[in-house]
């Protein structure tokens, strides 16, 4: 969930006591992740508010970075937009358990930050067999390929 920078934009500093154990804390994670300190202290910041302007909301790391996550569901924000596009509401809530609450909470999160979804979504492009992998009760599998003569 990287921000772009304006790289015209001013930038203020703050200045905020915090509790040296809760420091040595957040020294201690930077120096694990092999980040920065301010990185990092900017990225909580950010997924907190994140979290609180949509309760429900979580964040999750892997190898592609930290995403949104839909609580109650085993869905990133971005794999529920995934659905929702190539199914419709209907179809994503019947096919895979997914209350129209938690529903209208991702797309309250596409709503308030759309170049991060849909940046996620063409960098994760899926194929068949990979959904059905994700959700083999509801995708089935993808006929195998066949050997064809060279």
């Amino acid at each position: 969930m990287a921000r772009e920078r304006d790289k015209s934009a001013v930038q203020q500093a703050a200045r905020v006591e915090i509790d040296r154990e809760l420091v040595e804390r957040v020294r201690r994670h930077a120096a694990e992740q092999g980040r920065s300190e301010h990185g990092l202290i900017e990225e909580m910041l950010e997924e907190s508010i994140r979290v609180r302007r949509l309760p429900g909301i979580a964040f999750r790391g892997g190898p592609t970075g930290r995403r949104a996550w839909v609580l109650g569901t085993p869905f990133d924000v971005y794999e529920m937009m995934e659905l929702y596009r190539g199914k419709g509401r209907e179809r994503l809530i019947e096919e895979h358990r997914v209350s129209e609450e938690r529903l209208d909470l991702a797309l309250a999160y596409y709503k308030a930050y759309p170049d991060e979804i849909d940046r996620r979504i063409a960098a994760s492009a899926r194929t068949p067999a990979e959904w059905h992998r994700l959700s083999p009760s509801v995708i089935p599998a993808p006929p195998p390929e066949e050997n064809k003569p060279g």
